[in-house]
């Protein structure tokens, strides 16, 4: 568990043209913001969700908790580097997510975690037109398994769009984490 550092920094995110300000939660149909820890949760099956803006600090995350959702991701900038609990997107073990790039997005992972991570027992895939680039944190890939995961990761299926998938250090850009499999 963590807290903002900085709350007025997660203010820069918006849901479905709602803007997410840190300290403060707020819901509405399908969604929870949590503000103490910057945490967004989808929860309505089959839910669409777009997704834009920046976080320059690590501030906030996804948790696709939904089946069937649809997540759009576009032109959004979340780094996670600075932080040391989550990953930028997160997909739930027994859950589908659709995860779709419009424009120019780039996400960065914290250490152990990747940018996108696809839990064990989930689906995620991914299209689009428009381009990602993920970035894992050390001993993390860019798309697919966290640190210490023994069991393997989930289901990635990759289907249009472009994908700049990085790992971190010992990370490779798509797979499993260091050590692990996929």
């Amino acid at each position: 568990s963590w807290t903002l550092t900085d709350p007025a920094a997660a203010a820069s995110i918006w849901i479905n043209g709602t803007p997410l300000v840190g300290g403060t939660s707020t819901s509405s149909y399908g969604w929870d913001y949590n503000g103490a820890d910057g945490r967004l949760t989808l929860t309505a099956s089959t839910g669409s969700y777009v997704i834009t803006g920046k976080d320059e600090t690590g501030e906030f995350s996804i948790y696709a908790a939904a089946n069937l959702c649809t997540v759009v991701m576009s032109n959004l900038t979340m780094n996670a580097s600075n932080t040391i609990a989550r990953p930028p997107f997160e997909s739930v073990s027994g859950k589908i997510a659709a995860l779709q790039f419009e424009g120019v997005n780039k996400l960065t992972g914290c250490s152990g975690y990747p940018a996108i991570y696809v839990a064990e027992g989930s689906s995620v895939t991914i299209g689009g037109a428009g381009q990602v680039e993920a970035i894992g944190g050390a001993n993390a890939p860019g798309i697919g398994g966290k640190a210490g995961e023994v069991s393997g990761t989930g289901k990635l299926y990759i289907k249009s769009g472009t994908i700049i998938a990085n790992g971190g250090a010992n990370g490779s850009g798509i797979g499993a984490a260091a050590a692990e499999g996929f």
